[in-house]
């Protein structure tokens, strides 16, 4: 029976590209492990706090203060320890990014959480219990990341 080339799409692609592919592949894996290895090598400073444009001023946030940080669309909501709720216009992937290597730690899509406020985990429920009776969900998708830093 003949094939035609719609039954066999890799068949429509030049040999020498389909290498090309997977060399860089290769190459994508080979940085990715020397990233890693570079991480685990390299005690890199915690952040210690963030500055927040907010009141029409930038406000220096300690992230020990921080108990948690909350989506809200293109926004983020910033709950300190003295019950203080800040409004930011930046994103949570932003705050994310501005506080790696931090206690500050991605728990759901709409949640950052300081993992010092954590009171309690409800495996059960995915909940999280923290400071001044605040509660998160947790995904299955930052299961492992909550994990790890819980038990650092």
């Amino acid at each position: 029976m003949h094939q035609s080339a719609f039954d066999n799409p890799i068949a429509n692609f030049d040999t020498p590209l389909l290498h090309k592919i997977a060399d860089l592949e290769a190459h994508i894996n080979s940085l990715n492990a020397e990233l890693e290895l570079y991480k685990r090598n390299t005690k890199i400073a915690p952040i210690e706090y963030i500055f927040v444009f907010a009141n029409k001023c930038n406000q220096k946030i300690w992230i020990k203060n921080i108990i948690m940080v909350k989506s809200e669309s293109n926004y983020s909501v910033i709950f300190t320890h003295s019950g203080e709720k800040i409004l930011t216009s930046k994103t949570l992937k932003y705050w994310q990014m501005k506080s790696q290597d931090s206690d500050l730690i991605r728990v759901h899509a709409s949640y950052l959480v300081n993992r010092k406020y954590i009171k309690s985990i409800i495996l059960k429920d995915k909940k999280i219990n923290l400071s001044l009776n605040y509660q998160v969900t947790y995904s299955a998708t930052y299961k492992y990341t909550l994990q790890k830093y819980v038990h650092q």
